[in-house]
């Protein structure tokens, strides 16, 4: 979980750490951003925070910029902490796309500490209406990974509904071509084709879900607040965070939903492997559908906008499964041995 003063930074302050990777800001003045004269690149140099960010830039992006990852892909958004590499992108980066909406908000005194007045820095949830975290871990609208405190009551993970993310896109057009007009077409072109495309699967996702509107899916821990408020559909939660085991009582109204919702599956995600999900699925019957937040994943040679897509339209297929439909068994992390 990510903290306003990541722990390592109270053994290294801002300062020590750019000394480490030597890109210390000349004395009166922030350091400067790279150029073509001094062997760097010389598209500018665009650093994104988590995952979903990162593909998101880089679809509106293309060749006008190198976008870099500030933290491993792999690495639990609320888990993110400051190291040296960390300081060293951020030192010679021109423009910082984050999050918002409190998940990625300690890097802003870094920023200052860094010397760092001129990065621009885009926050791309700007403007986009976001949901509450609420209190009610056990059904309908859960807490997601129970972070209302450093989110400040609201969920982040506003990319998990498309026409949400078609928001982000446009404020990182926007952004982008603030920061470097010269490839005000490029990003303007990029970001209208990908805008299209999360419109076309938005509208894809609500045919597929239609039949289920007002339906529960029951989930391991809260994944898909936004995905469910798109879709009209409810959620009952096991645990509020992915470590706990759930409660008895939680399980016994789990077995009681899958009932009444005549239910084929059971969502979690990928990573998630828990004992007492799988015993669940066992003792259901049924097997356990990938539902992919892309909260974090392996690097890949997919085009930005191609895995996205792909990855919603796969959620998309995982949660019509569990709600009835015929269930995707490639979208499974788990399942009953018998059957």
């Amino acid at each position: 979980m990510a903290s306003p003063l990541p722990a390592c930074l109270g053994v290294l302050p801002v300062v020590a750490l750019l000394v480490l990777v030597g890109c210390t800001a000349p004395a009166g003045g922030p350091a400067p951003p790279p150029t073509a004269e001094s062997g760097a690149p010389s598209r500018p140099v665009v650093v994104t925070t988590v995952l979903p960010i990162t593909l998101l830039t880089r679809a509106v992006a293309g060749d006008c910029a190198t976008v870099e990852p500030l933290f491993p892909s792999t690495t639990d958004p609320h888990d993110l902490q400051v190291r040296p590499a960390e300081m060293a992108r951020l030192a010679r980066a021109r423009v910082l796309v984050r999050n918002g909406l409190g998940l990625d908000d300690f890097l802003l005194p870094l920023i200052g500490g860094a010397g760092r007045s001129d990065l621009r820095v885009i926050e791309a949830s700007r403007g986009v209406t976001p949901l509450p975290v609420e209190d009610d871990h056990g059904h309908g609208h859960g807490s997601d990974h129970d972070h209302s405190d450093s989110h400040g009551g609201v969920n982040p993970h506003v990319w998990l509904d498309p026409l949400r993310a078609r928001q982000q896109v446009g404020t990182i057009r926007d952004g982008l071509i603030a920061a470097d007009p010269s490839c005000r077409k490029g990003y303007g072109e990029r970001a209208e084709a990908f805008s299209r495309q999360l419109t076309a699967l938005n509208q894809r996702l609500e045919r597929q879900l239609a039949p289920y509107r007002g339906s529960t899916v029951v989930t391991f821990h809260d994944l898909l607040p936004y995905f469910a408020d798109r879709y009209q559909l409810q959620r009952a939660v096991l645990v509020s965070t992915p470590g706990e085991s759930p409660s008895i009582a939680a399980l016994e109204q789990a077995g009681r939903i899958v009932r009444r919702e005549g239910l084929r599956g059971l969502l979690a995600e990928p990573q998630q492997n828990n004992r007492a999900l799988l015993a669940l699925s066992r003792d259901l019957g049924l097997p356990i559908l990938r539902f992919d937040p892309l909260e974090r994943g392996e690097e890949s040679s997919e085009p930005a906008a191609a895995r996205y897509l792909r990855t919603m339209e796969a959620n998309g297929a995982a949660v019509a499964g569990a709600l009835g439909g015929s269930p995707d068994r490639s979208t499974a992390v788990g399942a009953p041995a018998d059957r």
